[in-house]
């Protein structure tokens, strides 16, 4: 059981390196396979975006990531479920700014018959300035 749950663990903290190379690349399809249909991603500045609005502001250009470092993760896997929460710090830009972002978060993933997807993120600023 051990082994099962440290598999899971490592195969969640892999979907999420994936995810991050694609919101990093712009990689649509890699993005739309990563992320469950039923999506809620809810931004540090409060905004709440499903699947397609998420897409749709990597699609065009209106967000772009830069550069992303999980910094520190903890997984608690409940079954087919795994609950990530640690601290995250990211580059980007935002309407032509560019966004220095800190914080912490918690996502959910659950694993598909072709694999993870999460389903759920939500993040709080630190108030500190991510590193550049």
């Amino acid at each position: 059981m051990k082994d099962e749950t440290e598999s899971k663990i490592t195969s969640v903290l892999n979907a999420d390196d994936q995810r991050h190379a694609a919101m990093i690349g712009g990689d649509m399809a890699g993005l739309d396979r990563l992320l469950g249909g039923d999506l809620v991603y809810i931004h540090g500045s409060a905004r709440q975006d499903d699947k397609q609005q998420y897409l749709a502001s990597i699609a065009s250009g209106a967000v772009k990531y830069l550069d992303i470092k999980r910094t520190a993760a903890a997984v608690q896997v409940y079954g087919d479920t795994a609950v990530v929460h640690g601290h995250i710090a990211i580059q980007g830009m935002s309407s032509g700014e560019k966004r220095l972002i800190d914080s912490l978060f918690q996502s959910v993933w659950v694993l598909a018959s072709f694999g993870w997807q999460m389903v759920g993120w939500a993040s709080i600023p630190t108030g500190k300035k991510a590193q550049a």
